[in-house]
């Protein structure tokens, strides 16, 4: 029996071609291995270190893990026979793969890209892999738009992102993310300044807020009605409110007037009221 020894970055090479390759493939006489009828099962842990520990005799320096395979030969001994799938695993496993349900933009990871490695992606024509001439790239907000055209004269235009309605995606959730954080666009819109980030504007912030609001409107209610439901359940209820204003003393702008379920400390209602809507300041609060 021979034990076999290929670096990991050479090919198997058969006995007739040994002569005419450059490729050096050590054999070594390892009369230590018992002859058994079978191939000897390289898995099996007793095997494996058996074999590791005769590698390691014959060079210290060389682990099996990581420098070498190790391949048992005998003309004698009967193969194992190697485990191929049944056709009917690989239809299943290859229509498994062709079936990819598909993300919102929402659920779909965003990544910062810089504008260097970005253009190595239009060295060529998608359309016949050839030169692009052409180049050209706008921003949206924080879309951006590459044009292209190749030696042939094919044009081509990709988008960084999706379209939901007739809204830029990254635009419309780049909005609702700071308004639903609690965030002021003055606060993110300077983050991106620093890092010369592609952002949307002031303009585009609350022009948004026309999709926004009747989200946050619509989500609101929902959640006070399963409010309502839980707190009609209940056999004892406390419940308590107050008022706030936008700023101390007589000339608040606006007021608001929560009421509160006070064993679970949850917010059943509240009231914005404005000082147009009330002869004063004063009275926003009983108003509310």
């Amino acid at each position: 029996m021979l034990l076999e020894l290929h670096p990991p970055a050479l090919a198997t090479v058969s006995g007739n071609d040994i002569a005419q390759s450059d490729q050096e493939v050590m054999y070594i006489d390892a009369p230590s291995l018992k002859e058994s009828t079978s191939l000897p099962d390289c898995h099996s842990p007793s095997t494996f270190a058996e074999t590791t520990d005769l590698l390691e005799k014959v060079s210290p320096q060389k682990s099996i893990c990581s420098e070498y395979t190790c391949t048992l030969t005998d003309t004698d001994t009967d193969h194992d026979e190697l485990y191929m799938p049944s056709a009917e695993s690989q239809t299943e496993t290859e229509n498994a793969s062709d079936v990819e349900i598909e993300k919102s933009p929402l659920e779909q990871k965003k990544f910062v890209v810089f504008e260097k490695n970005l253009d190595e992606l239009f060295v060529t024509c998608s359309t016949c892999a050839k030169p692009i001439v052409e180049q050209s790239k706008k921003c949206i907000g924080s879309m951006v738009v590459v044009e292209t055209v190749c030696v042939d004269g094919h044009q081509n235009k990709w988008r960084s992102q999706p379209m939901i309605g007739e809204k830029i995606a990254g635009n419309l959730l780049l909005a609702g993310s700071i308004l639903f954080s609690g965030n002021t666009f003055q606060n993110v819109n300077s983050l991106a300044q620093c890092l010369n980030l592609a952002f949307i504007g002031r303009s585009t912030f609350y022009d948004m807020q026309k999709v926004l609001f009747p989200v946050v409107d619509k989500a609101w209610k929902d959640h006070q009605v399963a409010l309502l439901n839980e707190t009609k359940e209940s056999s004892k209820l406390d419940i308590c409110g107050d008022g706030r204003c936008d700023s101390p003393g007589h000339c608040a702008n606006y007021g608001t007037y929560t009421v509160m379920e006070e064993n679970s400390s949850k917010i059943l209602d509240f009231e914005v009221v404005q000082v147009t809507e009330v002869s004063s300041s004063n009275a926003m609060e009983a108003e509310g």
